[in-house]
């Protein structure tokens, strides 16, 4: 595990690099670092739990061997976005964060790696969904089976079945046909870093779909939801992991603000990192609808949804205006947000 430390990239972010990141689509790169970023932290926490719980060890030996042995293959593994949550969680103190899971983990590192250690990789064979489209393509884990995917506080699906697949996975691919269509720029962004699709039960309360801060490049959604709005909702969900892992880096706001804010996306008041992180998010579904209006079958409803977000990111950006806790980061953020011009997408 030492090693792996050893190898962590630099932290922060620059005026330049934070302004990117809230101009638009990510790139590769800014990709890449955002998955550094998320493993190095996820790290960090395994180090601190190895250092106080010596149930912890063999695991984290096992997975510096391995590290050794292949870097490449075990930084894969330790990408999962189950373990970014399952370290932080374990932190916490949360009884289902189990000595176990962190086990299992390093016997696939081990196996990975091509170890002759006698450590049988015991993962569940997980269906993965690969949508090609104009010479751009998302592999996507469709995970159905980790503990650890339950953190969503939401009803999960069980496993599904091949009805249950071919399903969705036909649901995936006129999402993807939209996007890599219509929004080239979301579709790459989509290709690099999102990694992981979680089925939610039907709750029966409208279609949600959702991530969770610890779980870079997963996310969650209900069956049901048409081939438009899962479009939405993989950029949508996607915009909430890149925030969050930009909020590791940079601080966006003081952090002794605990007042409430009015939210145009919520019936109750939010905290500011809620505001931020609609108007984060919003601001891409708002491209994507003004990309959208290109297609005739769309385009009338394209027009209404776009109206109504930039009526709601306005609200936004005004109750973000009275937030004396900014700071010049969150001020850059914001004002690199609101002059977005939709009308020309």
């Amino acid at each position: 595990m030492e090693q792996l430390s050893r190898d962590a990239p630099r932290l922060g972010l620059t005026a330049g690099e934070l302004r990117g990141l809230a101009r638009g689509a990510a790139d590769r790169e800014q990709i890449e670092k955002l998955r550094d970023v998320q493993l190095t932290r996820t790290l960090l926490l395994i180090r601190h739990l190895v250092a106080t719980d010596a149930d912890l060890v063999p695991a984290a030996t096992m997975i510096g061997r391995a590290y050794e042995v292949d870097p490449g293959a075990v930084r894969e593994v330790l990408r999962l976005p189950w373990l970014g949550v399952w370290a932080t969680q374990r932190t916490r103190g949360v009884a289902s964060a189990s000595v176990g899971y962190l086990d299992a983990i390093a016997r696939r590192a081990a196996n990975r790696a091509g170890m002759d250690s006698g450590a049988v990789d015991d993962w569940p064979t997980l269906t993965r969904y690969s949508l090609r489209r104009n010479g751009r393509s998302l592999h996507l884990t469709v995970d159905d089976a980790d503990p650890m995917r339950d953190c969503y506080g939401l009803q999960l699906a069980g496993r599904l079945t091949d009805a249950g697949h071919a399903a969705a996975k036909s649901t995936f691919d006129s999402a993807w046909r939209l996007l890599a269509d219509l929004a080239p720029a979301y579709a790459d962004e989509l290709a690099f870093g999102l990694t992981t699709f979680v089925p939610l039960g039907d709750a029966g309360a409208g279609n949600h779909s959702v991530t969770h801060s610890d779980a870079f490049g997963a996310f969650a959604s209900e069956p049901g939801l048409g081939a438009v709005e899962l479009a939405v909702a993989m950029v949508h969900e996607f915009q909430h992991s890149k925030l969050s892992v930009v909020m590791h880096l940079a601080d966006l706001f003081d952090p002794a603000d605990r007042g409430w804010y009015r939210s145009p996306w919520r019936a109750d008041p939010r905290p500011i990192t809620g505001l931020l992180h609609g108007a984060y998010a919003f601001t891409a579904v708002a491209d994507l609808w003004a990309a959208f209006r290109v297609q005739d079958e769309l385009a009338e409803r394209a027009e209404a949804r776009l109206a109504e977000v930039r009526g709601q990111l306005d609200q936004a950006f005004a109750e973000l205006d009275r937030a004396a806790s900014l700071t010049d980061a969150g001020l850059l953020l914001c004002a690199t947000l609101a002059a977005r011009d939709f009308a020309s997408s």
